[in-house]
């Protein structure tokens, strides 16, 4: 109940006339990226509200009872909102929130009632049926997921009829779509049942981002109350556009309602003005202003920066705990990741919000909690939200400026490693690229490093340092190779197998990215390392079908 949002908006559009609405309604919902959901309830009854009359109720998958009911308490003034939100969803939404309920766990094929002494009173969606990802609202075919909905003003009534509010297309629906995550300031504020003129820019969003290849945007809008037409009408519509900080172009007299086209570059910002104008040409003081920008192109290529380990089901914490994922940078450079997103195919999303530098041929650890005292021992680099990791197939997606930089898409036993409890699944480290590991075969479960407390204890993994998995082992377990001294420090080691009659050894030796440094046909036991300097690196040791991977650690 923000009653100080109410009072500013108001100020605002002092030109328009409200009547009173019938009852309460919805006035807005989200079905945004992640936990991002929320529903907002307007009281323009004329009088305050006793909200322990109403409730709101949620049905699942098509159940025709309900799922889920959260009671509401307390009083809602008369023009005020009641936002009841997602305990997870970002600040944009909890910040203008009244309640945090598990009501907001719906998606967009979930139908939610409001009710009044039991009765529904208004709907979203259509109870006892699930429509398969989303109902279509207005002219937008899934309408109900991934999208912003706020009711228009020229509403005065809750609406109690399974779709009915949704309308056969954007003139009669009640409800302005948006996108995803879209209208976070719209979020405790409405007024509505309104006599006067109302222009809604609806496309773009307000502070929409495009991506680098948009050439042009679309620009749709809606008209109420006021007949825009050329002299035969109430007036028409004045409009501009402004790049960056230049001054506004004129994009002269627009008589109908229909869209229109901006072009655009990337890089670049815009400003969109629009309002209604009389047929005298004077200004009705109805007006709208929406900002976007279209991103640069991002700076990076596919593959600079790439997944090397994923911990999608922690043993030692719960999954909320100790989710994490660790990211390699492949070039020979520093590479900042602000801005950049991290996404699945589904509706989870979080963009990087602030400077995390991959160092050059260097790791960088992402997980869902920072603390280091509950997370498992993990540190983490950068800590998200918005994005979870599936424990059984799921995808993690790097995406800088609309490219997609790496796509893991892990499939529990497939091609890639089974689900394993207490086991991060590790990219091979001689097949450090983005096209080597969209591979499961180059993919494995760690059960040889513990990162729990002491060295000792808790989940297996090497989060920010080199993966423990090298290249592939054939036919181990007939033949077994020995390396000694490692560490070493005196320029040479020991190669030994237990059937030495089978033939010599070759003996390949790799960097941690993958450079082959060494290879050789060995003539005796020992191995020259006195070229090499200090560090990790990967020994492939073959005698004739035998196959086996060594880590050599030079001091």
């Amino acid at each position: 109940m923000k009653k100080l949002y109410f009072l500013l908006f108001t100020f605002l559009i002092t030109s328009i006339s409200f009547a009173q609405t019938s009852d309460l309604y919805f006035s807005m919902y989200g079905e945004g990226g992640g936990s991002n959901k929320w529903l907002e309830i307007y009281n323009g009854t004329g009088s305050d509200v006793d909200l322990s009359d109403y409730s709101v109720e949620l049905y699942a998958n098509g159940s025709a009872t309900a799922t889920g009911t959260e009671a509401l308490t307390g009083m809602l003034n008369d023009g005020d909102v009641y936002v009841i939100y997602n305990a997870s969803a970002v600040a944009g939404i909890t910040a203008n929130g009244d309640l945090a309920s598990t009501i907001t766990f719906f998606n967009g094929d979930d139908a939610v009632a409001l009710l009044k002494t039991g009765s529904v009173i208004d709907v979203i969606g259509e109870i006892g049926n699930d429509p398969g990802s989303g109902w279509q609202v207005g002219d937008t075919a899934g309408g109900t997921a991934n999208h912003t909905l706020v009711r228009k003003f020229a509403v005065c009534d809750p609406n109690s009829t399974n779709l009915d509010s949704f309308g056969t297309d954007d003139a009669t629906s009640e409800w302005i779509v948006y996108g995803q995550d879209a209208e976070f300031g719209q979020i405790g504020t409405h007024a509505a049942c309104s006599s006067s003129p109302i222009l809604t820019i609806t496309a773009p969003g307000d502070l929409n981002e495009f991506s680098p290849e948009t050439t042009n945007v679309t620009v749709a809008l809606t008209v109420l109350n006021f007949t825009v037409a050329n002299g035969s009408g109430d007036g028409h519509i004045h409009w501009t556009v402004q790049l960056n900080s230049d001054s506004p172009v004129d994009q002269g007299e627009k008589y109908d309602t229909s869209n229109e086209s901006i072009a655009v570059t990337a890089g670049q910002s815009y400003t969109l003005y629009m309002e209604l104008v009389d047929n005298s040409e004077a200004t009705i003081g109805v007006n709208q202003t929406v900002t976007f920008s279209v991103l640069p192109p991002c700076a990076n290529n596919i593959g600079d920066i790439i997944v090397t380990e994923i911990m999608q089901n922690p043993a030692a914490v719960s999954d909320g705990d100790g989710e994490w994922f660790e990211i390699y940078n492949t070039t020979g450079s520093d590479i900042d990741i602000n801005g950049w997103t991290i996404s699945d195919n589904g509706s989870n999303s979080h963009q990087i919000a602030s400077s995390l530098i991959v160092p050059m041929n260097g790791y960088a650890v992402l997980g869902n909690n920072g603390d280091i005292g509950t997370n498992g021992n993990v540190s983490v680099d950068y800590e998200y939200s918005n994005f979870t990791l599936g424990n059984g197939s799921d995808q993690i997606i790097l995406t800088c400026s609309g490219t997609v930089i790496d796509d893991v898409d892990y499939d529990d036993g497939t091609t890639f490693p089974a689900d394993s409890p207490g086991g991060s699944m590790e990219l091979s480290t001689t097949k450090l690229t983005g096209t080597d590991n969209d591979l499961g075969a180059n993919w494995s479960i760690n059960t040889t490093s513990q990162y729990g407390l002491g060295g000792n204890t808790g989940d297996f993994g090497t989060p920010g340092a080199m993966n423990d998995f090298a290249l592939s082992t054939n036919d181990f377990n007939k033949k077994s190779f020995s390396v000694y001294p490692n560490p070493t420090n005196t320029g040479s080691v020991n190669v030994v197998s237990s059937q030495s009659s089978n033939g010599k050894l070759n003996v390949a030796v790799y960097d941690v990215l993958g450079k082959q440094v060494i290879s050789t046909k060995m003539n005796s036991e020992k191995l020259d390392v006195s070229s090499l300097n200090t560090g990790v690196y990967i020994m492939k040791i073959t005698q004739g079908k035998a196959i086996s991977t060594k880590k050599l650690v030079i001091n």
